[in-house]
């Protein structure tokens, strides 16, 4: 990391937490009612979420003490929730981990080519390192109308990578550690994230050697008070506070999609290869019916995902209208200052990364449509040859039920009184001799045993042969067994 030869050097923390939430089927609030009144320990955001601003107590602390300084500035945090509701320490760590959405972290300098931040990378174990690496691409300028400023102000996003790769995976900041790292995300709870910012404020040293009276301003406009936690008209607050929403939906959201991506791509390929390898009616019913109720628990789930990708993309379309709304009343308030959002960009880069992260969510929706919609045909063919099936073997006992019955009728009517010159004498005789024999009822339940068995027998022979082509052959099978055989050394053939 790079040392503080220049003064001009600082940086702090914005901590965005949830106020309320779901859980256990109730609805709960955070206990810091008196926050409300008291905006310098933290703001509201949106009424569901607060926004702490931590500055490090140390004037010009070196940028290579942040990660010490970042967990200080969270423990003083979750202290403040536990004189609030009176919570031991280990739970008031957690009840704040499970609120918090994320952490940003703003370097101030005069230049910020030569500032890189490294986190460490933790999956069961530590596995690399992601680095945050300046983007010369200013997302806003601002500066004095005065003049007194050779130069605006620019705010820049640092960019993420993995290894020296760009980041493609999805990772959430932990800080249950002496210091704070990131872990790829393996679930759909809580993940907050981790985004690094960067402000150029020009020659600050040289404004103070002439006593130049812009420096202050610039500092309580776009961060509030330094003696202060947070200030709610304070430029950054609001923009950070939107960077840090977008960035938590997204990649919690995008986390899920690629895995119901992946698992509906591997069902679709899956069915298609049985289609293509299998006549569909050749497979036993037993696997068509697991294989159908697999498939519709998977709609079914799908179509929950879904309805979570639509809300995810409202909400990010309302942090969007606010965050438009915001900055136009920025720019209406400020009268001191010149502020260049870049609007005249086709992609003002102030609202790109809203842009993005909506159109990548859409795009996993639009695809996991296209995907569900093949599957619910598989379905709907699934369907058609089991009822096919069932209606095949319906028809076989109905026809035999109807043979057995009309002979019951014979055997019923060969009862009857009929005059012994009758032409149908002999035949009714014989039948009722012939129904009310043992041997009759003997025949009965060998055809029914018959069809059982054929029915039994070829579900058998459709699930072995099933099995044997879905291990692509039975030699498969015995190379395996020849495999695991112990083979005998040459040597010891020749002995």
């Amino acid at each position: 990391m790079t040392d503080n030869s220049n003064r001009n050097l600082d940086f702090q923390f914005y901590f965005l937490l949830r106020t309320s939430w779901w859980q256990d089927e109730q609805y709960i609030q955070e206990p810091l009612q008196e926050f409300d009144t008291l905006h310098e320990k933290g703001i509201k955001i949106d009424t569901d979420k607060r926004l702490f601003r931590r500055v490090p107590k140390k004037a010009q602390i070196p940028l290579e003490n942040w990660q010490a300084e970042l967990i200080k500035s969270w423990n003083n945090i979750c202290e403040i929730y536990r004189k609030a509701d009176n919570l031991e320490e280990n739970e008031v760590s957690q009840y704040c981990q499970n609120n918090l959405l994320g952490v940003a972290l703003v370097i101030m300098d005069e230049s910020l080519e030569r500032h890189k931040v490294t986190l460490d990378l933790y999956n069961s174990q530590k596995s690399g390192i992601a680095s945050y690496n300046y983007n010369t691409e200013s997302i806003f300028s601002i500066q004095d109308k005065i003049g007194n400023m050779k130069a605006p102000a620019t705010l820049h996003a640092f960019t993420p990578s993995i290894d020296g790769r760009v980041k493609t995976d999805n990772w959430s900041l932990n800080l249950d550690k002496e210091l704070p790292y990131l872990k790829e995300i393996s679930t759909a709870i809580n993940n907050p994230v981790f985004v690094v910012y960067g402000l150029a404020h020009g020659d600050a040293e040289t404004a103070n050697g002439q006593l130049q009276n812009w420096i202050i301003p610039l500092q309580e406009v776009l961060c509030g008070d330094i003696d202060k936690e947070v200030k709610t008209t304070a430029i950054l607050n609001g923009i950070i506070a939107r960077f840090i929403i977008n960035e938590s939906v997204f990649e919690t959201l995008d986390y899920e999609a690629k895995n119901l991506r992946f698992i509906l791509q591997k069902e679709t390929t899956h069915n298609i290869n049985l289609i293509q390898k299998f006549e569909v009616k050749n497979i036993p019913n037993s696997i068509l019916e697991t294989q159908l109720r697999d498939m519709e628990n998977r709609v079914v789930d799908t179509d929950h995902m879904l309805g979570r990708f639509k809300q995810a993309i409202k909400t990010l379309e309302i942090n969007q209208v606010n965050f438009k709304w915001r900055l136009h009343h920025i720019q209406q308030e400020e009268k001191n200052w010149k502020i260049d959002w870049q609007y005249k960009n086709q992609y003002p880069p102030l609202l790109e990364p809203l842009h993005t992260s909506l159109e990548n969510l859409q795009n996993h929706v639009v695809y996991i449509k296209g995907k569900l919609t093949q599957l619910k045909g598989t379905c709907i063919r699934w369907r058609s040859f089991i009822t096919e099936h069932r209606h095949i073997v319906t028809e076989n006992l109905a026809l035999l039920a109807n043979f057995i019955i009309l002979l019951l009728a014979l055997g019923e009517l060969s009862k009857s009184t009929v005059a012994e010159d009758s032409y149908w004498t002999p035949l009714l005789n014989f039948l009722s001799l012939f129904l009310n024999h043992p041997v009759t009822y003997i025949i009965i339940i060998v055809i029914f045993s018959y069809i059982g068995l054929k029915y039994y027998f070829k579900e058998i022979y459709k699930r072995f042969k099933y099995k044997a082509k879905q291990s692509n052959s039975i030699k498969n099978i015995f190379k395996w067994l020849k495999i695991s055989k112990i083979t005998i050394p040459k040597n010891s053939e020749k002995e």
